[in-house]
C-alpha cells in the first residue's frame, strides 16, 4: 500500500490536491440548508396553490356556471404574522353551501377562549388582537356546519 502522506506531499506540490474528508461537513451542513429551503418552499408553494385554485375555481364558476370540487371545501390559512405580538390575521375560505361557520380559538389545555362567528363567503380573515390574551401557544379551529375543518397553531410574545 502506498504512503498516503507521500501522495498528498507529491499532490500538493503538483497543486492538484484537494481535501475531500475536510469537505464532507461542509457538503452535508449546506445540504441541511437546502433542504431547509426546500421545505420552507413547498409550503410557501402549497399555499399559494391553494389560493390560485380557489380564485380560478370561482372565475370558471362564473363564466361556466359548473361548481368545481375545489370550491366545495372550506380551507383555513396559518395566521401571519406568527409569532405575534400586537395582531395577527387569520385567513379562511368559506364556500357559499355553508350554513354556519365559526372560528374557534382555545388555549393548550383545549378550554375554548373565543368563538367568532363567520357570516361571509368566499376568501376572508378576522384580526385578532394580542389584548384579549396572555403570551403562549393557542390554537384556533375553523368549523363548518358543527365539523372541525382543520386545526393550526398561533403563538403570542409579548
Amino acid at each position: 500500500m502506498l504512503n498516503t502522506r507521500y501522495i498528498r506531499t507529491i499532490r500538493w506540490q503538483v497543486g492538484l490536491s484537494v481535501d475531500y474528508i475536510g469537505l464532507i461537513p461542509v457538503i452535508v451542513e449546506s445540504i441541511k440548508e437546502q433542504q431547509q429551503q426546500i421545505e420552507e418552499l413547498q409550503a410557501l408553494v402549497s399555499q399559494l396553490t391553494d389560493k390560485n385554485i380557489l380564485r380560478s375555481s370561482a372565475q370558471t364558476k362564473e363564466a361556466t356556471g359548473i361548481i368545481s370540487i375545489n370550491t366545495e371545501k372550506a380551507i383555513l390559512y396559518q395566521n401571519a404574522p406568527n409569532p405575534f405580538s400586537h395582531e395577527t390575521h387569520i385567513q379562511f375560505y368559506i364556500p357559499d353551501n355553508i350554513n354556519t361557520a365559526s372560528l374557534n380559538i382555545y388555549n393548550m389545555e383545549g378550554k375554548q377562549l373565543m368563538q367568532i362567528p363567520i357570516t361571509q363567503r368566499g376568501e376572508s380573515s378576522h384580526l385578532i388582537s394580542a389584548h384579549h390574551f396572555s403570551a403562549g401557544i393557542y390554537l384556533y379551529a375553523l368549523i363548518t356546519d358543527g365539523i372541525i375543518v382543520d386545526t393550526k397553531r398561533m403563538v403570542l410574545t409579548k
